[in-house]
């Protein structure tokens, strides 16, 4: 039995900021004795960037390395659950693990996985996004993997997003929805870093990060057998959680003159302001939609509004 107690301190805190239980035989052994993700040698640089778990026993002292950042500053907020976000971002934005964002549609997994890569290692190598889901699915394969001629009815010879990404990170942002018929390929490339275009028998080589994201419920999707439990706990080496906007009420106005500040900026007329009563309407509204939807209805507010003020009638949800 491999229990938390045996951890070394460096790695006492980089759990603390990644999600994992490290008290969890089973997931102990696949993220740490396995794959040597986390290894001590991972560890042992002593420099301020490269050694940043070092000094996460202290979170005042990497609160102000961070503001030193001003990548990782990019992301907005006062709360304690985005300090621990920019925490976690910080952590492991230089490590050689995959990473896997969740939360809620709208509350900006994206920027996350933008700012892990433009604050790391790799931010001067390409970062190839695209979302899962937006892919017709019988043409997933195809664009991930690529495609040589003959191989389906009009395929050509084609470079899948695999070799795009090669040497840089590659986000597959919605994973939830790859197909399982897809998960066995992306599987084998995670473990041994190898794949083959649709129609080849020659399989070609690849070295990229990889970053995930999906706003569902993966332990879920693999107890209903909709997503193979050997690719999650593979994804899932380090995991972010991008708290939802109703979890981070303290920030709603800050995010929100933000957004009026970027609406302000970007027109020719006089600037517009929140009453009282304006913010204390934004402030009494749960937004479903997170920070997408906060940004229309500023965005919205400020057409409504038929003077500087912005007022209570002018937000619309």
């Amino acid at each position: 039995m491999f229990l938390k107690k045996q951890l070394n301190p460096e790695l006492e805190a980089f759990f603390k900021y990644s999600g994992i239980n490290s008290s969890d035989d089973t997931l102990f052994k696949e993220s740490i004795l396995r794959d040597q993700v986390y290894e001590e040698s991972d560890f042992s640089d002593k420099s301020d960037s490269d050694n940043a778990c070092n000094i996460f026993a202290n979170d005042e002292l990497i609160d102000k390395e961070i503001e030193k950042n001003p990548v990782i500053s990019r992301i907005i907020g006062r709360s304690e659950r985005i300090k621990k976000l920019r925490r976690s971002i910080f952590c492991v934005k230089d490590k050689n693990c995959k990473i896997l964002i969740t939360g809620e549609s709208g509350t900006g997994k994206s920027l996350a996985a933008h700012i892990l890569h433009d604050s790391g290692l790799l931010k001067d190598k390409q970062l190839i996004s695209v979302n899962v889901g937006a892919i017709q699915k019988d043409l997933i394969e195809s664009t991930l993997f690529g495609s040589v001629r003959g191989a389906f009815t009009d395929a050509v010879d084609r470079k899948g997003l695999m070799t795009l990404a090669d040497g840089g990170v590659l986000f597959l942002d919605e994973i939830a929805e790859l197909p399982l018929s897809c998960q066995p390929k992306l599987l084998r490339v995670i473990e041994e870093g190898v794949y083959r275009r649709v129609g080849s028998d020659r399989e070609e080589k690849i070295d990229c990060n990889f970053i995930f994201a999906t706003n569902q419920n993966l332990k879920d999707l693999v107890r209903k057998k909709r997503f193979r439990e050997d690719l999650y706990y593979r994804i899932a080496e380090f995991r972010i959680e991008v708290p939802s906007l109703r979890e981070r009420k303290e920030d709603i106005l800050l995010l929100a003159e933000y957004f009026l500040q970027e609406s302000n900026s970007k027109s020719n007329i006089e600037k517009k302001y929140f009453t009282e009563e304006a913010k204390q309407k934004l402030l009494s509204y749960d937004w479903p939609g997170n920070i997408r939807e906060l940004r229309t209805v500023v965005n919205v507010s400020t057409i409504y509004s038929q003077s500087e003020k912005i007022l209570p009638g002018n937000i619309i949800f």
